[in-house]
């Protein structure tokens, strides 16, 4: 865990590592105080000298002094020093202002909580992580995945908003017909079906425009493909497009209305 000379910290105790024994291990502090530790006292160790150590200085700057200004200068500081020969073949990686990310996050998170870009509750999408905000502070956004995942994202990583949660959501469906099948009876029972949900008792207060057919809207391999689609309460699309498939796969059966599936033909040779 560490040998002698080793930076570590043993729990409150912080220094150098001077003897190590069966029994004690031996600790000069910064201010040249000995410590002796039994070591089965010896639980959580941070050691400060394996691989690498890392310069960490916080420098306070008046809130009414240009920023960017500061950076600049302490960015040149560290570029100094890492180029210094007495000191460069000390440096692993640059020392740079940590702080330039951390402004980023909290400006763009005062402008999304100005903007009003959502809220906690909202159905998102950023980036390609979608799913339901759970907390926003000036730093970071939260969100929590539909499999359970929470996912905190820095808010200068936030680029491209999808809100799902605004105003209305969308009931979308693709419904695939197969070419030798009646067109207009695929219509009718599509329209149908959109016109029950609606006025279902479950689902109706959430309906804002009704659900029905908008038109084929491409043909594929084995079938053309129809477009069910309707304004809902934010987030009600779930839930709706669920029903909807239900029940299309319901009196599909009872009309004897062909929906296609994937097929596979299997050649067997004999030689």
């Amino acid at each position: 865990q560490y040998v002698i000379g080793d930076s570590v910290k043993i729990g409150d105790i912080a220094g150098t590592i001077e003897d190590i024994t069966l029994r004690v291990t031996s600790i000069r502090d910064i201010e040249g105080h000995l410590h002796f530790i039994p070591n089965g006292e010896v639980k959580t160790v941070s050691n400060r000298s394996r691989q690498w150590s890392r310069v960490i200085l916080d420098v306070g700057v008046p809130y009414n002094e240009d920023l960017k200004k500061a950076f600049d200068l302490l960015n040149e500081i560290g570029k100094e020093i890492s180029e210094d020969e007495n000191y460069k073949n000390y440096i692993i990686t640059p020392i740079r202002v940590l702080g330039q990310s951390v402004i980023k996050d909290v400006i763009n998170g005062i402008f999304i909580l100005f903007e009003n870009q959502y809220v906690i509750g909202d159905s998102v999408k950023i980036g390609d992580i979608a799913g339901t905000i759970e907390d926003i502070t000036l730093r970071v956004t939260s969100i929590r995945d539909i499999e359970g995942h929470l996912h905190f994202i820095p808010n200068g990583e936030v680029k491209t908003v999808s809100n799902r949660s605004r105003q209305w959501s969308r009931v979308i469906l693709d419904v695939g017909v197969p070419y030798n099948e009646d067109l207009k009876k695929a219509f009718d029972l599509l329209n149908e079906i959109g016109k029950e949900i609606s006025e279902d008792e479950n689902y109706k207060n959430y309906i804002i425009t009704p659900i029905r057919v908008l038109g084929i809207t491409e043909f594929g391999e084995s079938a053309a493909i129809i477009r069910v689609w309707g304004k809902v309460k934010p987030g009600k699309n779930f839930p709706i497009n669920r029903e909807f498939r239900k029940r299309l796969i319901e009196k599909a059966g009872q009309l004897k209305l062909k929906i296609p599936y994937p097929k596979k033909a299997i050649i067997l040779k004999q030689e």
